[in-house]
C-alpha cells in the first residue's frame, strides 16, 4: 500500500495510510520518532529513551486548503525499536524501512490496535 501522505522532521517521520482500522476512523497514523524517555504520567512506568514506532488511528479532514487531524485519546500503540543515549537522525533514517506497510513489526502493531478499537478500548 502507499502512503496517502508523509510527513517529516528532524526527530520524527509520520507516514498516513489510507487504511481504516474501524468505521469510526479514516486513516492510519505511523510515526517514527525519537523520545527522551522518563515516567509516563498516566501509567507510572519508565519509559525508555530511544527509536519509536507508533500506529494510530485517526481521522483526517479537509477544510478549505488545510488538513486536520482527529484521533481518540490513548487509541494507538508504540514499540520501542533502538534503545539510545542520545538522539542521531542517522539511527532515524536507518529504521525508516519500519515505516513500509508489510514490515512485520508495523503490521503486529496495527493488528493490535485493530483489536484494541473492535474492543472499543
Amino acid at each position: 500500500m502507499k502512503p496517502f501522505k508523509t510527513k517529516e522532521s528532524n526527530d520524527s517521520v509520520i507516514v498516513y495510510y489510507d487504511y481504516k482500522l474501524s468505521d469510526s476512523f479514516s486513516h492510519t497514523k505511523v510515526k517514527l520518532f525519537y523520545s527522551l524517555g522518563g515516567i509516563n504520567y498516566f501509567s507510572g512506568e519508565n519509559n525508555r529513551r530511544g527509536i519509536y514506532l507508533s500506529v494510530t488511528p485517526v481521522t483526517l479532514s479537509d477544510n478549505g486548503g488545510f488538513t486536520s487531524e482527529s484521533s481518540v485519546m490513548f487509541s494507538g500503540l508504540k514499540m520501542l525499536l533502538k534503545e539510545l543515549k542520545r538522539f542521531s537522525k542517522k539511527e532515524l533514517d536507518g529504521l525508516k524501512e519500519y515505516l513500509e506497510w508489510g514490515n512485520p513489526k508495523l503490521e503486529l502493531l496495527i493488528s493490535q490496535v485493530k483489536e484494541q478499537v473492535n474492543a472499543g478500548r
